[in-house]
């Protein structure tokens, strides 16, 4: 459940100053404690790769600071490793990209339901073939949290045409409830008929969620609207808009708020996440330019049986122009006159 908490405090971060002071501290803590789990692996796949848009290679006109947040559902088995280790999906993806030459950061969400090339990546963390899945499956490979965070990562970066990414966050999602406890709820008009799950819970309906209803909320999915991953991020949109105006309220009132946000997630945090860009922006962010929270345009469908349980699951397909946009959008990206034909 620690969705909405991840959600709340990273994806509003792109909306909201305070939001970046919570993550700030959240993360520098997560360094302090050295919770970073560690394996051995530290380089990327993806790293030297072209970034490649309609044959043509790009190269980035200066460095930029790339994090990726993960939302791990708990499908798997990951408090094990080895043999037995089985990571969760990741039911939430957002990459988050700071640029200090420019001066500019933003926030992409990403549909876990994107039918992707993923790095199928062993036990042992070693990748010897690719096959076309959901991006929520990468984080189901490797043989650690970290080897897992580290698949998603190389899936993500080949998602998005090769753009580097330089770390992660990954927090398990079944603790949504613990931050909205911690808010003493968050408000929100229903647009969805959630009365099969709670009675209380209708379309047109304005209430101010428990901590049960805002699992609900930001869970449901197949039984809730069209029953699409875009009507969930819709949702989630919603109740961090609502969640950041409580968070001001609660960091007025409570000067001890950030640590207990802190605390709430703690003990769940995989990061190799790098303080000093996250310092420098929390430092200037009067003078940076917010680029908001973007998305990536496309298609979902009924697609085929990939995961080979009888079923056909719901597939988003990227319009590739959107893809490119906003990926031009987040990272300074410059012709370099070269082409793969070259």
């Amino acid at each position: 459940m620690t969705k909405a908490k991840k959600i709340k405090i990273i994806l509003g971060i792109g909306v909201f100053v305070i939001l970046i002071v919570v993550l700030y501290v959240v993360l520098q803590k997560i360094d302090e404690r050295n919770t970073v789990e560690t394996d051995g692996e530290d380089a990327y796949l993806t790293s030297d790769n072209d970034i490649v848009f309609d044959g043509e290679i790009y190269e980035l006109d200066h460095p930029v600071k790339s994090y990726l947040i993960m939302g791990t559902d708990g499908s798997g088995n990951e408090n094990v490793k080895g043999e037995q280790y089985e990571g969760s999906m990741a039911d939430f993806l957002m990459l988050m990209v700071i640029d200090e030459t420019d001066k500019k950061y933003g926030f992409l969400a990403l549909n876990r339901d994107s039918v992707a090339e993923i790095p199928m990546m062993d036990k042992s963390g070693d990748v010897d073939m690719y096959n076309e899945m959901y991006l929520c499956l990468a984080h189901a490979y490797g043989g650690s949290k970290r080897q897992s965070c580290i698949n998603t990562v190389n899936a993500v970066s080949t998602y998005l045409h090769d753009v580097p990414i330089g770390g992660y966050l990954a927090i398990p999602m079944d603790h949504i409830s613990d931050l909205n406890h911690v808010l003493g709820g968050v408000t929100v008009t229903l647009e969805d008929d959630f009365s099969a799950e709670d009675v209380q819970m209708k379309p047109g309906e304005t209430i101010t969620l428990t901590d049960e209803q805002a699992a609900i909320f930001l869970r449901g999915r197949m039984e809730v609207g069209d029953g699409t991953n875009l009507s969930r991020m819709r949702r989630q949109k919603a109740y961090l808009e609502a969640a950041t105006k409580k968070i001001r309220e609660q960091n007025a009132q409570d000067a001890k708020f950030l640590a207990k946000a802190y605390d709430q997630i703690m003990t769940y945090a995989t990061s190799d996440l790098n303080m000093n860009a996250i310092t420098k922006l929390a430092k200037n962010m009067d003078q940076y330019e917010s680029l908001g929270f973007l998305q990536i345009e496309g298609e979902t469908k009924l697609g085929n049986d990939r995961l080979g349980d009888g079923q056909v699951h719901n597939e988003f397909y990227a319009d590739e122009t959107s893809l490119k946009e906003n990926v031009m959008k987040l990272y300074p990206l410059v012709d370099t006159g070269k082409s793969e034909d070259d």
